[in-house]
């Protein structure tokens, strides 16, 4: 998240914004961005801009009295500007109740982090709320995009790929049905996916050179794979 950050911190310079309220969630993501930006400030003597507020993670069972108490918190600061810095999930349950509670009238500014790029979310989102998007599109992404809609159900679905890549064991699964449909057009994939396709395509290209190192497979891990990523050069989709 240290790009985000980055941008961040920038906007809060660019734009001298004076104090920033970050409430974040208290688990990594959340976490690890406000830390990257509380860094950036005191590397620059600025602490001073940012106060910190947090909110328990809350994955099931949504409590909006929590949320309700974090909102009361924001109010009670003196920083009129407010940085999110929430999980895609947190972000859908979180933002009616602060809407209801009174972040999104004229008082406030609300920024939120890559978190709020979820469509769900775009669909919905009060007015007013502005959000951190990554951007991506590198000198060939225009070649992934050509990738994308080449692309069929059959290649990331079904018997084959769940025998070849055990895809039923995977953490996370696809949100939305894979038809045809998701790969008719290109224009509005998530610019999120240029990036894990060149972080995924810099393990196969540090494996892979490991191998040909003479490297048995099973070896392949740890300081040994790392130490090979950070040799990795290549253009990708996303930058080089």
């Amino acid at each position: 998240d240290s790009i985000q950050a980055a941008g961040q911190w920038r906007f809060i310079a660019q734009f001298q914004v004076g104090s920033v309220t970050y409430l974040y969630g208290e688990e990594s993501y959340g976490e690890g961005l406000f830390q990257s930006v509380s860094t950036l400030a005191a590397q620059k003597g600025e602490s001073y801009r940012l106060e910190a507020a947090s909110i328990t993670h809350m994955p099931s069972d949504y409590d909006e009295e929590v949320a309700k108490a974090a909102i009361a918190q924001v109010k009670s600061m003196s920083s009129k500007v407010l940085f999110l810095g929430l999980q895609s999930g947190q972000c859908l349950l979180f933002i009616p109740v602060a809407e209801a509670g009174g972040l999104f009238d004229s008082t406030y500014q609300v920024l939120g982090g890559d978190g709020m790029t979820n469509s769900y979310l775009k669909g919905a989102a009060p007015l007013g709320l502005m959000w951190f998007d990554p951007v991506s599109e590198g000198e060939l992404f225009a070649d992934f995009q050509t990738m994308w809609t080449k692309m069929q159900p059959i290649n990331v679905t079904g018997a084959e790929v769940e025998a070849r890549y055990g895809t039923s064991t995977f953490q996370e699964n696809a949100l939305d049905p894979i038809t045809d449909q998701t790969f008719t057009f290109a224009e509005g994939l998530s610019t999120k996916l240029p990036f894990l396709f060149d972080a995924l395509y810099t393990f196969v290209l540090a494996a892979n050179s490991l191998l040909n190192k003479g490297i048995s497979i099973g070896d392949i891990r740890g300081t040994k794979l790392l130490e090979e990523i950070y040799t990795s050069d290549f253009t990708g989709w996303s930058t080089e």
